[in-house]
This record gives C-alpha cells, structure tokens and sequence, in this order.
C-alpha cells in the first residue's frame, strides 16, 4: 500500500522541494500552503494541494481535520511552515527587537506546530515518522557567541521543546519524531544567502534521514544533511 506524506507548508523552499522529491518515492503526498503558487496550479501539480491553511490561526486545526478526514493514516507528517521576520533587519540587541515580529515567529514556528500536531496527530500510529524542521538557531548552547535573531531563536528553541515533549507523548504508542535542522540553505527564508546550499541538496538530506530515522534517534536534534547529533 502507499504511504502517505503530509508537508505543511510546502509552497516553496524546502517544504517544496521536499514534497516534490517524496512524490517521486514511494509516497502520496499532500502539501499544504495558504495560498497555491503558480506552479503547483492545476492538474500539472506533482502532488495533491491543500490551500487556505495558515498555520498562525486557530481555524487552521479544523480546517485540516476537514482536509483530511478521509485519510485513516498518516505515514509520514513533516512541519515546515515557518517565518523569520529577524532576517536582514540586524538584530543585534533586545533594544532593536520587534516584539510583534517575535510574537509572529512564535506564534507560527511553534504554536503553528502544535496546531498541526492538535489537527492531525490522531491520524499517526505505530511505525508512522513525525519531522519538525526546526534550525540550530534554535540551539542554546550552539548561540555561545553568535546571538542576534532573538525573534526567530526564541521561537525555534520553543519548537524544539514542543518536539522533545511529543516524543515522550509519541513514544507509546511507537510513532518515531525527530527535529532537523535544514542546513543553511539559499531561499527567500534566508535572503538567498550566498553561502548556503541548494534546496536540492539539503532536499537529498532529509530524505536519507527520513529513510534511516529509527526508535534509538526518537526525540533527538539532528542536522538534515550531515547527520550529525545537535546540541540543544
């Protein structure tokens, strides 16, 4: 039988580059995003889209029930969506902190994880995968020197919380969930960045952490592309 994929938020970026590559594995994937773009448009689509959901509001919890009822499974549930409104504004201090941004940051990189979780958690079973992307800038003992970003630290710091929290709640009943961090990757969430990695090969590695993620890396902080354990 298929299994199915479901990626929130995959309008663009990694969420769609992901949803794509995994519609070209063994999955069905159904994608999410709030609104459809140009090239997911139509019967061309590479995967079935689920528009109109915003994970930053509370309707976004009925709305995927409804999306989804029909499908008694989910094998494979990865969490995307997410915002960063501290990039290319400097921040560099609690003095230059937009609170309104950091609420932002909060409200959709956590709260909205926790909405996904609250919508379609009841439709994971025993041998389904959960993937929360989260960052490294989510890591506290990583941010000895660095810092800046506060908003969008804070707000993926959070996530991983949530996460660990989900795997000691998931663990019974034998769901496997793991937080990965992308690599730093050249789109629009990173400005382009010029030192960062194609969305492909950052793609390349959440498919073999996918494909490999097991019950002795349940709950843990992992990096997409190397592998590598995360500190928190």
């Amino acid at each position: 039988m298929t299994k199915l994929a479901v990626v929130v938020g995959a309008s663009r970026g990694v969420g769609l580059g992901l949803a794509k590559r995994l519609a070209k594995e063994e999955y069905r994937v159904i994608g999410t995003c709030r609104s459809v773009p140009e090239e997911l448009q139509g019967d061309a689509a590479p995967f079935q889209v689920v528009e109109g959901i915003d994970v930053a509001e509370d309707a976004c919890v009925d709305k995927l029930r409804e999306a989804l009822a029909k499908e008694s499974r989910i094998d494979l549930l990865v969490f995307n969506a997410g915002v960063n409104t501290d990039i290319g504004n400097d921040i560099d201090s609690v003095d230059k902190l937009s609170l309104d941004g950091a609420l932002k940051q909060m409200n959709t990189n956590c709260l909205g994880a926790a909405r996904t979780m609250k919508a379609l958690g009841e439709k994971l079973g025993e041998g389904s995968k959960v993937i929360l992307v989260s960052s490294r800038y989510g890591s506290i003992e990583d941010n000895g020197s660095v810092g800046g970003d506060h908003g969008y630290r804070m707000s993926k710091t959070a996530l991983n919380m949530l996460g660990k929290c989900l795997s000691l709640e998931y663990a019974p009943k034998g769901i496997v969930l793991a937080l990965l961090h992308p690599g730093l990757v050249s789109t629009e969430m990173t400005s382009f960045h010029k030192d960062g990695i194609s969305v492909e090969e950052s793609v390349e590695g959440f498919m073999q952490r996918i494909s490999t993620l097991s019950k002795e890396q349940h709950g843990h902080f992992l990096h997409a592309v190397s592998g590598e354990e995360l500190p928190w």
